[in-house]
């Protein structure tokens, strides 16, 4: 039996924007903009498991939205965890992003 994907796990979208303000020394202050969002969160098959550790990523996720409701963000907050997008794609209605945090091998 297939497993429904239920979009109920929440988390923030995390893009930087160049903001009005400026520094002291008159450069424009890049600030971060933290949106609410609640996609699914997917398994990883066995295949991605291996290719993220084997190249050093100790922590991935995949997470799901609708494309409404994504739009290039760079990082994403799960669980009080930064993790930063690395991959995305869109198929159909929906877009697959995958996000990793840390290295394992340095």
């Amino acid at each position: 039996m297939a497993q429904t994907e239920r979009y109920i796990t929440p988390v923030y979208l995390i893009k930087e924007v160049k903001g009005v303000k400026k520094d002291e020394v008159g450069n424009p202050v890049i600030e971060k903009k933290r949106i609410h969002r609640l996609c699914a969160l997917l398994n990883m098959s066995s295949s991605e498991f291996y290719m993220a550790n084997s190249n050093g990523f100790k922590d991935v996720k995949i997470f799901k939205f609708r494309p409404m409701e994504y739009h290039g963000e760079s990082q994403i907050e799960y669980n009080g965890d930064i993790y930063d997008v690395y991959l995305t794609s869109t198929k159909g209605e929906f877009t697959r992003v995958n996000a990793r945090k840390g290295v394992v091998k340095q």
